[in-house]
């Protein structure tokens, strides 16, 4: 009987940008950001762990050309763990969506997408095995952040898994989210100019199919997604019609 190479249920990709907020830590000569020390750990490897967790084995790690030398020594020589990993280099002004566009040949499955700077308590397999029983075109991690005691920065103080079904054809950015209380389904996504205002529209139609809806502006994506495969197809193809290079800012409200 020949021998059948067992196709993994999910891939996943670890989007490894250079940290520009995090200068004058990631400045040329000093590290990118995937390798500063986080618990004396290098902060990729808390993803690598974590989807290690998940059970994935194949991992696509994105870095920008600015540190990717140290990045590839980092995953070739002293990475230890289990994983299979290659590495892809992009510009440096390349955007998250324009960067799944460049790998779209190498996904064959469903996929996760992890930002190398979250950091997060979530186990693993409650998160894929709500997308599994969901059955969603992407299922997405928002949190809403509040003032701490330690500083201006905030922490995490609730985690929300929201659904984008298949009937239903990032950030920093301020935004109102709206997300339907009974089955945590992702309905409405609205990028205000004016986030001091507290009015917003919604479609009459909206709120008939979604009659209860939680619509915050203090929800934010948190950047950990599992898409879908065939939505690398429509990122590539919208791309070839217009700006598509954020998954935040441009796929997620595309799906929407």
């Amino acid at each position: 009987m020949p021998f059948r190479r067992r196709v993994p249920e999910f891939q996943a990709i670890i989007m490894a940008g250079y940290g520009n907020g995090l200068y004058p830590l990631t400045d040329e000569g000093n590290m990118p950001k995937a390798l500063l020390p986080v618990v004396n750990q290098p902060m990729i490897s808390h993803q690598l762990a974590w989807l290690e967790d998940s059970g994935v084995t194949d991992v696509i790690v994105v870095s920008l050309t600015s540190g990717s030398k140290k990045l590839r020594h980092y995953l070739n020589r002293i990475y230890e763990g289990q994983l299979h990993i290659t590495m892809k280099v992009v510009d440096d002004n390349t955007g998250t969506a324009e960067a799944l566009a460049l790998i779209k040949d190498k996904i064959k499955t469903d996929f996760i997408v992890i930002n190398c700077d979250l950091l997060t308590s979530l186990i693993p397999h409650q998160f894929l095995d709500m997308h599994r029983s969901e059955d969603p075109t992407v299922t997405a991690l928002f949190f809403e952040r509040t003032k701490s005691e330690g500083g201006p920065f905030g922490s995490s103080k609730r985690l929300i898994v929201t659904f984008l079904t298949q009937q239903q054809q990032q950030q920093p950015v301020a935004q109102f989210v709206g997300i339907d209380a009974s089955n945590s389904q992702l309905v409405y996504l609205n990028t205000s100019d004016d986030m001091d205002s507290d009015e917003f529209s919604l479609r009459i139609s909206l709120l008939a199919k979604h009659p209860v809806l939680n619509v915050s502006r203090l929800l934010q994506d948190a950047h950990l997604y599992v898409f879908k495969c065939w939505v690398i197809d429509l990122i590539s193809e919208v791309s070839n019609k217009r700006t598509m290079a954020s998954i935040e800012e441009h796929v997620l409200p595309l799906l929407v």
